[in-house]
């Protein structure tokens, strides 16, 4: 073969070796952009997900909380006011004596040779301190212990405590994240009152969640505004364990949008979710028998399905909830009262659609009045009459749905149930 057909056919060679090559590289590009594309979409999803909930951001805090707690030092028993604890058998500790803001600081589990015993109240309320770490020697926790400590941040609780007492963490604004330990089956009312919480999962390990009272009049008094006024609580949690939300639990949490209810919960009390405006949906399991008139006063709720099990709503009112579009309710309900949808200068403005129940018998005059949104009215074929009640005062007709945007069809209907009024 001669030298000219050998560089020949060495350059074909080459040639081709480098478009095989270069069509591989191509191909596998793409099939990398292709592979990239399917992975990207998810974890992109997963993250928005995790910013929903905070607990990307959540993950990030707990790291440094634990290097919080490794920094920490063991605090001078001259940094504390002390004495000798009432049953004699150590030391408690009475006021926190900060000597540096922004301190992180381990209590002392000794004092002058006898175990610290017990925290007093408000121990460390209105302090700058940002980490604390508890230790096991104490064993007797009273109120209002970090209450107003604007800049505590991290908080290690000690086996021996099982009880968060009340108002123990209220108004404690940079405490964005807490995490129950297994130890705690009890959370005292008000505990986490006005603080900086943005997310919390209550374990089933807690039990209770306030301690019962009797007021001034002798009744028992059932309230508990344990996350109320967390301006930034964004998700929430409860436990199985659970069975009744007290009265104004989570009222005026304005960032308040998930919230998880147990299959176990029973009673949702009055205001319990009072001005959780950016609360679009909640779901009742069906446990729950009865929701107090105000439980969702003023929430930003865009349907509402109430579950049969519920057999006490009779009073429920919804006139400030600005943002309710679907209605559904459950057929306990046997009168519908006009302060459902009209409460004091408030009436819904954008219910689109209401589900009537079964066994409705009685409808104020005024209760759809002027809903010109309400263009669907799903009623049951079962119900064969209703009772339209006058307005006491004026001697004149139920004009309950009247100024309504209901199609002819369901106005036929009402008016064979027996509606005496007018629609426009």
């Amino acid at each position: 073969m001669s030298m000219k057909k050998t560089v020949y056919l060495v350059g074909v060679a080459i040639l081709l070796i480098a478009i095989v090559g270069l069509f591989g590289c191509s191909k596998k590009d793409a099939t990398a952009k292709q592979g990239a594309g399917v992975e990207t979409l998810p974890t992109q999803e997963a993250e928005a997900k995790e910013e929903i909930t905070g607990s990307k951001s959540q993950k990030e805090y707990f790291k440094e909380a634990e290097k919080a707690f490794k920094r920490a030092k063991v605090a001078p028993a001259s940094d504390f006011v002390y004495g000798l604890a009432d049953s004699g058998d150590g030391v408690v500790i009475k006021k926190y004596q900060e000597k540096e803001i922004f301190a992180e600081i381990i209590i002392p589990a000794e004092i002058e040779g006898l175990p610290v015993v017990e925290l007093a109240e408000r121990a460390f309320s209105g302090s700058s301190v940002k980490t604390v770490v508890v230790p096991d020697s104490i064993t007797r926790f009273a109120n209002f212990l970090f209450s107003e400590a604007q800049s505590l941040k991290y908080v290690k609780l000690p086996s021996s405590m099982t009880s968060i007492p009340d108002s123990c963490f209220s108004s404690c604004k940079s405490l964005e994240y807490f995490e129950i330990p297994p130890h705690i089956t009890n959370i005292e009312e008000d505990a986490f009152l006005g603080s900086g919480l943005r997310k919390i999962e209550i374990p089933s390990t807690v039990t209770s969640f306030q301690t019962p009272s009797i007021d001034k009049t002798g009744e028992y008094n059932d309230s508990s505004y344990l996350f109320a006024r967390c301006k930034n609580l964004e998700y929430v949690k409860l436990p199985n364990t659970m069975k009744v939300i007290g009265m104004g639990t989570f009222s005026l949490c304005d960032n308040l949008k998930q919230v998880v209810l147990p299959e176990t919960l029973e009673i949702i009390e009055d205001g319990a979710f009072d001005s959780c405006r950016n609360l679009e949906q909640i779901d009742i399991p069906e446990t729950v028998v009865s929701i107090g008139s105000n439980a969702l006063r003023k929430t930003g709720l865009t349907s509402l399905v109430i579950p049969e099990s519920v057999t006490d709503c009779a009073d429920l009112q919804l006139g400030t909830c600005d943002n309710l579009e679907s209605l559904t309710l459950p057929n306990s309900v046997t009168h519908i009262k006009k302060s459902l949808l009209y409460t004091g200068n408030s009436r819904t403005k954008k219910l689109k659609s209401v589900n009537l129940p079964a066994f409705l018998q009685k409808i104020d005059d005024g209760a759809f009045y002027g809903l010109s949104s309400l263009e669907e009215l799903i009623i049951p074929e079962n119900l064969i009459s209703i009772e339209f009640s006058q307005n006491i005062r004026i001697e004149e007709k139920n004009n309950a749905f009247y100024g309504t945007s209901l199609p002819l069809s369901i106005q036929a209907k009402l008016k064979q149930l027996g509606y005496p009024g007018e629609f426009n």
